[in-house]
């Protein structure tokens, strides 16, 4: 059985190869619903897509398809329209692309989905995949292609980006640790959290990340403004880490249950840390360490 990976690097070769073809009329469609992480790990792929099917559009939450479409030159369309809606429930929809050659989507192959995407897409070749995008593909479609990865970013210096926050509580580095490793970098440090650490946060947490001057970030735009000057990122295995990464920036991503090899962020300036024998998460000062090595 052919992995998701392999699919996805093969889907990516064929692009390819197209390059030098004559263009169908036709472009592709890529579907995909899910995390800001999983969501960015597409864009080597989706560079990639348009380098040989021209036309590519990315139908995702709104605030994804639209932050996809800045950086990678994609359409990018909300999946709670109507019509995109309507392909979960309703066999036969109106035709969205009778020319579209390509239409990948994240969703089970034996979805209602499927029916409702061959009827609207009748000339396309149809693959669906029932799986999150990860970092095994997009490290092999950026192998076979460097530049559908970001360059690392020039003349970044403003401050070090630390974001606490972690879409699972099990994938966040303790508080007590952020606290240690914003104090000892002796640097400015711009410190970010997302709306749901503001629920999940315990009083304790709170207060550490009130007196290391802590923002709550309410959308995706002002996330990647605070982005724009950092001199590096870090943050654990979330969303935040992953975006950096892929806009370049020298990132750190500190990983502790999670699996590195599948998930660590991909970019052109990445350090993953790791937890030593013994540990469950790497010390802050193994962190500190790597920031001023680098």
């Amino acid at each position: 059985m052919t992995s998701p990976e392999d699919l996805l690097a093969s889907l990516a070769a064929e692009a390819l190869a197209r390059r030098d073809a004559p263009r169908a009329p036709g472009g592709a469609w890529v579907f995909h619903r899910g995390a800001l992480g999983d969501s960015v790990l597409l864009w080597p792929l989706l560079r990639l897509l348009r380098h040989g099917f021209g036309t590519v559009r990315l139908v995702a939450d709104g605030s994804k398809a639209a932050l996809a479409a800045r950086h990678t030159g994609v359409i990018g369309l909300d999946a709670e329209s109507h019509r995109f809606n309507a392909l979960w429930h309703d066999p036969s929809p109106p035709p969205i692309d009778p020319d579209a050659t390509l239409v990948l989507a994240f969703v089970p192959t034996d979805s209602p989905w499927t029916r409702g995407a061959h009827a609207a897409f009748p000339r396309a070749r149809l693959l669906c995949l029932d799986t999150r995008p990860d970092a095994l593909a997009a490290r092999r479609i950026a192998a076979l292609a460097p530049w559908a990865v970001a360059p690392p970013r020039a003349h970044a210096h403003g401050p070090i980006v630390a974001h606490v926050g972690a879409g699972a509580e099990s994938k966040r580095w303790p508080m007590n640790y952020w606290e240690s490793l914003v104090r000892d970098l002796r640097r400015p440090v711009r410190v970010l959290a997302g709306e749901v650490e503001r629920e999940r946060f315990s009083p304790a947490d709170r207060a550490v990340f009130d007196s290391i001057g802590g923002e709550f970030i309410h959308d995706l735009s002002t996330l990647e403004a605070r982005f724009a000057d950092a001199a590096a990122f870090v943050g654990a295995d979330t969303g935040p880490t992953h975006l950096a990464a892929a806009l370049g920036a020298r990132t750190f991503a500190v990983f502790g249950p999670t699996d590195p090899t599948r998930w660590s962020p991909v970019g052109a300036s990445v350090r993953t840390i790791v937890p030593e024998s013994g540990e469950s998460w790497p010390t802050p000062d193994r962190v500190l360490a790597a920031i001023d090595a680098d």
